[in-house]
């Protein structure tokens, strides 16, 4: 579990219903990316920033659920929840993210970085840190 995962779960029992997350908001942290060495030995950086005419592309990079809102109220007026839950990773586009200079009276850095999108921007969800870890370890073993 990450430091600030750990944090919300602590404020957020402290407060009790004092903070919400409204919505179908999720608060997400950045998960910094990780070196790949390829087959031949050439260490490929996921990190590199992707620019086209000055202009930084969209890039899917993971991000870390660390609190959402209860989800919408649909045209029957039934509340659909949210699918994306503490601590799951999720695949966003990096544009998907509005990033916040400060959180909770703390300043963001680009190692901790805390932002807040929508449900819907998630594009792939995994349970936990070791279902993603397992599930990358299971396409690249597909791949050989």
């Amino acid at each position: 579990m990450s430091k600030l995962l750990k944090a919300q779960q602590d404020a957020k029992a402290a407060l009790g219903d004092r903070m919400k997350i409204l919505g179908n908001s999720v608060l997400v942290e950045r998960i910094p990316p990780k070196e790949i060495k390829s087959q031949s030995g050439l260490i490929l950086s996921a990190g590199a920033e992707v620019q086209r005419d000055g202009i930084e592309m969209n890039k899917p990079i993971l991000v870390r659920v660390v609190d959402t809102g209860p989800g919408l109220i649909n045209d029957r007026g039934e509340l659909e929840a949210n699918v994306c839950q503490p601590g799951n990773i999720a695949l966003v586009g990096q544009n998907s993210v509005l990033w916040h200079s400060t959180w909770a009276g703390t300043a963001c850095s680009q190692e901790q970085a805390v932002g807040r999108m929508l449900d819907s921007q998630a594009h792939h969800i995994w349970a936990d840190d070791a279902a993603y870890e397992e599930y990358c370890a299971a396409f690249q073993a597909g791949l050989k």
